[in-house]
Order: C-alpha cells, then sequence, then structure tokens
C-alpha cells in the first residue's frame, strides 16, 4: 500500500511539473533588462542582485556587452515594483575581480549599501549606471 501512496505523490508531482505550473509571487513584479555600466565602462561578467525589503531578490548575470535581464526565479521574470537595492557580485569566485572593478565592488558590492533605484514599471532598454 505505502508504494502506491510514493507512486501517487511521484505522478502528482510529474503532473504539476510538466502542466505548466508556474511558480508567482504575491507582489507586482516589472520585467527588467537594459546594460550596466560603470563610470561609461560596460560591465561584463558580474552578477546584479535586486533586493526590496522581504521580498524575494532577483539576479542579473551581465554579459561581455553590457547586458543583462532579471530574474527572481525561473519562471518569474523581473524584479519587484517599487525602491530595490542593486549590488554587484563577481560571477567567476573564487577568482578576484579585476583591478579595474576593485572601486565599483568597494562601493557596490555585496558588503555595500549598494545603489537604489525605483522600478515603476518594465523596462526591456533599461540603463543602469554606477557611478
Amino acid at each position: 500500500m505505502l508504494h502506491i501512496i510514493r507512486f501517487g505523490v511521484l505522478f502528482f508531482v510529474f503532473l504539476l511539473f510538466v502542466s505548466g505550473c508556474k511558480q508567482s509571487v504575491p507582489y507586482d513584479m516589472a520585467e527588467l533588462e537594459g546594460t550596466a555600466s560603470y563610470k561609461g565602462q560596460p560591465l561584463e561578467n558580474v552578477v546584479l542582485t535586486f533586493s526590496s525589503g522581504s521580498k524575494r531578490p532577483s539576479i542579473a548575470v551581465v554579459s561581455a556587452d553590457g547586458k543583462f535581464k532579471a530574474v527572481s526565479s525561473p519562471s518569474v521574470k523581473g524584479v519587484p515594483i517599487g525602491k530595490c537595492v542593486v549590488r554587484v557580485g563577481w560571477e567567476t569566485a573564487p577568482d578576484a575581480p579585476p583591478e579595474q572593478w576593485k572601486e565599483l565592488f568597494d562601493k557596490y558590492g555585496y558588503e555595500s549599501d549598494g545603489l537604489e533605484i525605483d522600478i515603476t514599471k518594465s523596462n526591456k532598454n533599461y540603463s543602469l549606471n554606477f557611478e
């Protein structure tokens, strides 16, 4: 009998997975993608973390040309609407970031206050400038 119950539970989980059951969050999200730069230079190979109080953080990996696309989970795109703090992390840990980005990480890294931005709506051409 226990095997039948286990099979039933596994089958139910499988059905949820293949049915496209999508995660959701109890607050409004805005799609956010664009370019990230520091003092006019496109960032590359960094991770951006968007934090907004007790809401689930969103992340974005910045590609070599400075492009990013924020996600909260594989099925939830974007960042929470409202004020959020952006911090910069180095994608290829445990290697240290290049010396040219030291000031950036000191000012906007995970141990810093970060950069506060206000998201009011979706934006697929957002320019995130760290100065």
